[in-house]
């Protein structure tokens, strides 16, 4: 099955999970640590070529998987920061006294806001938001190959970018948050090409798992 097909049965399984366990309670002066996996919607697709004299296998997924902290100082406002590494590709050649690899990624490190939207939902177990952010965005290829000798190469590049986004929030328990995020990144040029292209705005989805700490538990 597609990324976006394993994604969806697992946000069905989160709603209906969730819907019969969430907890209600407040998160002002709370803290958060927040682990997310998802995609962007840019074209990515994966290759397997295969040679004469070589082996080559191209992955092109552009899977996020980012790690982030919110601060809780209302009820109904956090303030967020954000570092999610999306992986362009991985690729691997394998040709005869030859291996070749290389990895790209781009990064957005943001710092931003998620507010809350209903105050009817405030205290309760499911709550519903909206989020934005921004900051730097850091491309990055590297390359490496084996033969007689052993290459190594790099490049790097920066821009800059935001996201606006949407989402809900389930409170499983006094420590522990499953949320379902969406959302647009909107980036910047980036002075030379990463992996071909200087642009990797696009749409994203993501699941994510945190743990509460901190504050008040009530």
């Amino acid at each position: 099955m597609s990324n976006k097909t394993n994604l969806l049965l697992i946000v069905l399984l989160i709603i209906i999970s969730v819907s019969m366990t969430g907890q209600a309670q407040n998160l002002v002066n709370r803290s958060r640590i927040e682990l997310r996996g998802g995609v962007i919607d840019n074209g990515f697709d994966n290759n397997v070529t295969i040679g004469i004299n070589n082996v080559n296998v191209s992955s092109s997924t552009g899977t996020i998987v980012s790690i982030g902290y919110s601060k809780y100082f209302q009820e109904n406002l956090a303030i967020t920061f954000f570092i999610s590494p999306i992986i362009l590709n991985n690729d691997v050649s394998i040709g005869i006294g030859e291996v070749s690899t290389g990895t790209s990624t781009v990064t957005p490190v943001f710092i931003g806001a998620r507010y809350y939207v209903f105050e009817s939902t405030y205290g309760k177990s499911m709550r519903p938001y909206l989020s934005v952010a921004a900051g730097p965005v850091i491309g990055s290829e590297s390359a490496t190959n084996i033969d007689s000798d052993v290459e190594i190469s790099s490049h790097n590049e920066t821009a800059f970018g935001a996201k606006l986004g949407l989402g809900v929030d389930f409170l499983v328990s006094k420590s522990f948050i499953i949320g379902l995020d969406g959302g647009y990144n909107a980036f910047s040029n980036f002075s030379n090409p990463i992996l071909g292209e200087d642009n990797y705005s696009g749409s994203e989805f993501s699941v994510g798992f945190s743990f509460l700490f901190g504050g008040n538990k009530k």
